[in-house]
């Protein structure tokens, strides 16, 4: 029995050159390899944004394992570096200004004080919502806040109001003071 014959708008009847460097090519081949396929697949699925698989492999190298283990390290250092100052401190409290990418480096159980992280809202269609380029900007202002108003009591921060923004008890958490600011602040 023959096989059906494709619409003339599915036959594959054009090609695409394309330039790369020779390590792309290696690249796009061990991907194509991961992904058990051929190049040709890989890079039209992935060109025409479908679902590529790629599996990695069960087996950790020798030099991941190592890295794995420096970076380890290199975290449980933060962890005993932030709790030592905080009891040199005498503070039963954190206050992070990180972003929340860089904070969750931290393993949470390693810290022994509480770990207040403040959030900044924007006034946007459909409620407040975080705009990560406003945020950073006001976790800046809120370590100067901090460091120039030498804050020690933790709901001193709850004063904090530059750049417009104020704090807002209703879009906060324990934990989570939430900061708002109204659209026509931002300029």
């Amino acid at each position: 029995m023959a096989r059906p014959k494709k619409d003339p708008s599915e036959r594959r009847t054009e090609q695409v050159t394309l330039a790369l460097s020779p390590k792309e090519v290696t690249a796009i081949h061990e991907k194509a390899a991961k992904a058990n396929t051929n190049v040709t697949a890989f890079v039209r699925a992935a060109a025409l944004a479908k679902p590529v698989t790629v599996t990695q492999s069960q087996a950790v190298d020798f030099e991941t394992r190592q890295e794995l283990r420096r970076i380890g390290t290199n975290l449980n250092q933060i962890a005993k570096a932030l709790n030592a100052e905080a009891e040199r401190l005498k503070t039963d409290t954190l206050i992070n200004c990180a972003s929340v990418e860089y904070f969750t480096a931290v393993p949470p159980n390693t810290l022994r004080p509480r770990v207040i992280t403040p959030q900044f809202l924007e006034e946007k269609p459909g409620g407040p919502k975080v705009i990560s380029f406003y945020a950073k900007k006001a976790r800046g202002a809120m370590a100067r806040f901090i460091i120039q108003n030498r804050i020690s009591d933790p709901d001193a921060m709850l004063d904090f109001d530059t750049g417009g923004y104020r704090y807002a008890p209703d879009l906060s958490s324990p934990g989570k003071p939430a900061f708002y600011r109204p659209a026509m602040a931002e300029a």
